[in-house]
């Protein structure tokens, strides 16, 4: 064991010191009945021996070694925290060209900026009986989040964000709302202060968030993709078509982010769905993994029929 600061303090169960060894410490087991533990430096010389228990203290924390029945280290690696979650979408289609399942129009940034919040609505405010807060959920240019910020709406005004480090929008969040519980109009994420530069992106009106299937993995994390839940609400099935024909054909794609001149690619199989399915949950006993740089993985959907048709997505993940 190596660490920056070399002092590694040794004790037993109650906590009283054994010894001290600098830089590298080496534990063996001796082969006799009573299991002891034989600690010793990088040249073999003994520092002490205490049977069963031994805690090896490295600054302010502790780690507990223990033996098994055999008297062989038992060690367990130590967790790294994961964030799970989720991010669900949904699509409504006319046509048979392949469309992320967002709700509302994405559309993303390349670099940070201040940004800001603004209704169609002057019932999206403080006070109204529309939504009153919108968090936003979000990295920065390089990746790093996710960071958020709430925002209390003005209605029809424009409120300017604090933070001036926003880029890749994960979702928009309605947080608090007046007695209608929802947008009365449509809030949009504008591109610059002051309600400039057009919209990033929108709360739909009767919502009270995005509705994108979406996921950004930061700089740094792995996302574990464990399951996705598809579906259709098709009631009729189209002429020539019969119940056990595709509906649509779902798929994940992914593209490191900022995308500059990367490819967005399919990182799954097509999960097809027919009339008859209306929900497909499709769990991965192995799940996708999307490591390297901060990229997006999105939910695309080919659908096979031109009838209006609403296709949701939910992609289930955590990252690590």
């Amino acid at each position: 064991m190596s660490i920056e600061n070399p002092n590694i303090i040794l004790s037993d169960y109650n906590g009283n010191q054994v010894g001290t060894q600098s830089n590298n410490l080496f534990v063996t087991v001796s082969s006799s009945s009573n299991q002891n533990v034989v600690l010793s430096d990088y040249n073999g010389t003994k520092v002490g021996t205490q049977s069963n228990n031994l805690f090896v203290s490295i600054c302010s924390s502790s780690i507990q070694l223990k033996l098994d029945s055999l008297g062989r280290l038992v060690t367990v690696l130590q967790d790294t925290p994961k964030f799970g979650g989720f991010a669900s979408g949904l699509k409504t289609t006319t046509t048979t060209t392949i469309t992320p399942i967002n709700k509302t129009v994405y559309t993303e940034q390349n670099s940070n900026a201040q940004r800001s919040l603004v209704s169609t609505s002057a019932s999206d405010s403080s006070n109204g009986v529309g939504i009153r807060q919108v968090k936003i959920v979000y990295l920065d240019q390089d990746g790093n989040g996710q960071f958020s910020e709430t925002v209390t709406l003005n209605g029809t005004t424009p409120v300017n964000t604090v933070n001036s480090n926003i880029c890749f929008i994960e979702r928009l969040e309605a947080m608090t709302a007046g007695s209608s519980k929802v947008a009365v109009g449509t809030i949009s994420l504008k591109g610059s202060i002051n309600g400039g530069d057009g919209t990033i992106g929108s709360i739909a009106v009767g919502d009270v968030q995005t509705f994108w299937s979406h996921h950004y993995t930061p700089t740094g994390k792995i996302t574990y993709i464990t399951s996705v839940v598809i579906g259709h609400d098709g009631a009729t099935i189209p002429d020539g078509k019969n119940a056990y024909d595709t509906w649509g054909g779902f798929t994940l794609k992914s593209v490191p982010v900022p995308t500059g001149s990367f490819v967005e690619k399919q990182i799954s199989g097509t999960n097809f769905i027919d009339w008859t399915t209306h929900t497909l949950i499709r769990e991965y006993s192995t799940p996708v993994v999307i490591s390297g740089s901060a990229s997006r993985t999105t939910m695309y959907v080919l659908p096979s029929v031109t009838d209006s048709t609403d296709f949701t997505a939910t992609i289930e993940f955590y990252d690590q």
